[in-house]
């Protein structure tokens, strides 16, 4: 059996990079949305949902927007309950590292990232429009 050579590194993402974070190693670990506001001065923007083009977008917003109320209104027991970390850790996390609207310097942030991936990328990159 051939053994695979240990790893030099490794992207983390989720509760995983939360609870590596938080465990005692000597691992260093590099941020991605410190190493990018300290080059461009914008928020990192980890995800967000995305309508394509063309699809019933009223409908599909509409039941975005719901879901992102109702785990915004039950947000007090996620923080009870989420298994990363201790009660302060989840509340510092969930209320001020969370957005759940993409601002106008988020947006700004995205735009930035498109621009670069477009210099970039040898396939074609759209741009993206924002949906209030």
């Amino acid at each position: 059996m051939t053994r695979r050579p240990a790893a030099i590194a490794v992207l983390l993402i989720g509760d995983a990079a939360l609870a590596f974070a938080q465990a005692g190693h000597s691992h260093s670990i590099w941020d991605l949305g410190t190493a990018w506001f300290e080059l461009t001065g914008l928020p990192f923007v980890y995800a967000a949902w995305a309508l394509r083009r063309g699809a019933d977008q009223d409908a599909l917003k509409n039941r975005l927007r719901a879901a992102r109320d109702a785990g915004v209104a039950a947000l007090e027991e996620i923080i009870r309950s989420h298994p990363v970390g201790d009660e302060a850790f989840r509340r510092a996390y969930f209320r001020e590292c969370i957005q759940f609207d993409l601002g106008a310097t988020a947006q700004d942030g995205v735009a930035r990232f498109v621009k670069l991936l477009r210099r970039h990328q040898s396939r074609p990159v759209f741009v993206p429009r924002f949906v209030t």
